[in-house]
């Protein structure tokens, strides 16, 4: 059966077709059975278009629009998913925020659920069915829901790298400081673009002879029938929006404006891509139109969204996407002759101004306070925190190697050469070899000392940088005994440590002229020395208590003498105790091994410095236990 409206005036479609085939019911009443006859209905198809007589068109889905839908929607999601889960890993979003727009997604999810399917499925199914439905939409919800968390995540990530201006606006409304004039500015603005998207777009339909159709799922548009058609057009907006807003312009937006700076290049783009997003991976509405002029039109409605991105940002983007929802779908309400139907429609005009009319109010008589409110994301704080400390270390790094020797003295008949590696980027060694001139400024006597401050990293190293300031301060003294220094100096130690640190020192003099060596030894790694190619351990005078653990040791000094060919070392535990992969230490006993094992006579102090760095390291996996120090005297 087809009917024709009856006059142009007339309001309605065009033409309706109804196909429907005749049945007969039979039902048994008191025993009687009666047959009654009736119709099924096959197919309903209305035309809003002048057609011929016989001529129908239809909109088909084909394999192009089923591409562009799953497709579509399934690269822009994985793109999202990948990058987000990667800011994610590295502790660079908002995790408080993305809970909650997953929470009131969900909840949005479900409630949209039921207010549809309410006088649809729901009243023919049966309990069990209808939990078992809403089982299988929740896990969609979820993972719907999840999506546009990341998404808001992600786009928030980057929105604030890239310093976009409604960033601030963003945090005003999350810490409810929503009394602000802009905010009041980026919602009239969404208004403004909301309907120059509609207009562009009637504008293409029109050209293209295309007629849309109301949209709400694979059944069609169902937010008509539901339980309360106003809330129901109202939640289902508000789970469109943010994915069209975060997803589909702000990350979209981001991702490009990255890698294209030219706004004539990045907006015409940027609108297609989103054109094809509203479109048709997830389309508002649907169309009679085929791919091309279907791609066409919306991009023309997503150029003032792009546009609003650029330019205002993702506020205005929300209010403009919501306004052209909600209008594309107040329309059905007034069309229809039933008074209630039509007073649901004033309802949703209502709705729709309410936004307007905040956004007025807040323009004028909004607060202007935003601009010096800032807020830090707790990410940001640790990033800050992270690169102070790491200012801090470098600071101490760049300290301590300052106060070690630039390069060794050249002095006639001694070679001497020294090194520092420390485990971390600063360790709790110390090394120095100063030269003593007498009266006529020649050199007289060379002060060596090796520090090892308990513990390692910053701690460490700041101990290890005021222990050096006292040794030298009072080592340039000429014959200044090594075992009065450290006597000197121990106190002080003690009062400005805490009960868990202690420093081993051992700090010589050796005389230029003499070849008298003078040395104490505060709890340190005893020297060796190699003379005829035999190493041994050179034992120092009681106690050898190490700095900072008493009040008051009166240390004591050992003298020995060397000779021509004489090699000393003078190291920290970082070298016996280095430790391979396997858990090994290197032990003393093969210190003295490689020495002896070396040609030291043909070798010179940095050779040798050399042949023990590498030994280490490569021993260790350059993976050192503990700060490793080594001085190489050669007489």
């Amino acid at each position: 059966a087809t009917w024709m409206r009856s006059s142009a005036q007339a309001r309605g479609p065009h033409r309706i077709d109804v196909t429907y085939e005749p049945r007969v019911f039979e039902q048994e009443i008191e025993g009687v059975t009666h047959f009654e006859p009736a119709i099924k209905v096959t197919r309903i198809f209305a035309s809003y278009t002048s057609l011929d007589e016989d001529t129908i068109v239809e909109s088909t889905v084909g394999i192009a629009d089923i591409l562009f839908m799953y497709v579509g929607f399934l690269l822009i999601m994985i793109l999202i998913l990948v990058i987000g889960i990667r800011l994610i890993f590295r502790g660079e979003v908002i995790w408080r925020r993305g809970l909650v727009i997953f929470s009131v997604l969900l909840v949005l999810s479900v409630l949209y659920r039921y207010l549809s399917m309410h006088y649809l499925y729901y009243q023919v199914l049966g309990s069990s069915m209808i939990s078992l439905d809403m089982f299988f939409y929740l896990i969609t919800a979820i993972a719907l829901s999840g999506f546009v968390a990341i998404s808001y995540m992600t786009w928030d990530a980057y929105a604030r790298r890239q310093e976009q201006e409604q960033v601030p606006h963003i945090d005003a409304i999350w810490n409810k400081n929503l009394f602000q004039k802009k905010i009041g500015k980026a919602i009239l603005a969404g208004y403004g673009y909301g309907g120059l998207a509609l207009g562009l777009w009637a504008l293409l339909l029109y050209s293209f002879d295309i007629v849309f159709y109301q949209y709400d799922s694979t059944i069609g548009f169902i937010s008509i029938t539901s339980l309360f058609p106003v809330l129901a057009n109202l939640v289902n907006s508000l789970l469109y929006v943010p994915v069209v807003s975060y997803a589909f312009v702000g990350v979209l937006m981001c991702l490009l404006q990255i890698r294209i700076r030219n706004n004539f290049i990045l907006i015409p783009i940027a609108s297609v891509l989103v054109g094809i997003l509203i479109g048709k991976a997830m389309p508002m509405v649907l169309t009679t139109g085929d791919i091309l002029p279907d791609v066409i039109a919306f991009s023309f409605m997503a150029l003032p969204l792009v546009l609003a991105y650029r330019y205002y940002g993702v506020i205005t983007v929300a209010i403009s996407v919501w306004v052209v929802f909600m209008i594309l779908r107040v329309g059905v309400f007034f069309g229809s002759p039933d008074p209630v139907i039509a007073n649901q429609g004033l309802v949703m005009i209502t709705i729709i101004m309410v936004p307007f009319f905040t956004g007025f109010l807040l323009h004028h008589y909004g607060r202007d306070d935003l601009i010096t409110q800032s807020f830090i994301p707790e990410y940001e704080k640790r990033l800050k925190q992270q690169l102070r400390l790491e200012r801090e270390f470098q600071i101490a790094k760049e300290s301590q190697f300052a106060l070690m020797p630039k390069s060794a003295p050249v002095l006639e008949n001694v070679d001497v050469k020294g090194f520092f590696i420390p485990s971390f980027d600063v360790g709790g060694d110390f090394y120095d070899h100063v030269v003593i001139n007498d009266e006529h400024g020649n050199p007289d006597e060379l002060v060596l000392v090796v520090v090892d401050v308990s513990g390692k990293a910053m701690k460490a190293a700041l101990t290890a940088i005021f222990t050096s300031g006292l040794l030298l301060s009072r080592s340039r003294s000429k014959d200044k005994d090594p075992a009065a220094v450290l006597t000197d100096i121990n106190p002080i130690l003690h009062e400005r440590t805490d009960n868990q640190s202690f420093i081993t020192c051992l700090l010589a003099r050796y005389n230029l002229k003499t070849r008298e060596l003078r040395f104490v030894n505060a709890g340190h790694c005893q020297p060796i020395v190699k003379r005829n190619g035999k190493a041994m351990f050179l034992k120092s005078e009681d106690p050898r208590l190490p700095l900072g653990i008493r009040s008051s040791v009166p240390y004591h000094s050992t003298t020995f003498m060397l000779e021509p060919g004489d090699l000393l070392l003078m190291y920290s535990d970082g070298l016996p105790e280095a430790r391979s992969k396997t858990g090994n230490l290197y032990e003393f006993d093969r210190v003295l091994e490689e020495i002896e094992k070396l040609d030291t006579d043909s070798m010179d102090a940095a050779a040798i410095c050399e042949y023990f760095k590498m030994e280490i390291l490569n021993f260790s996996d350059y993976e050192l236990a503990d700060d490793m120090t080594l001085v190489v005297v050669r007489i």
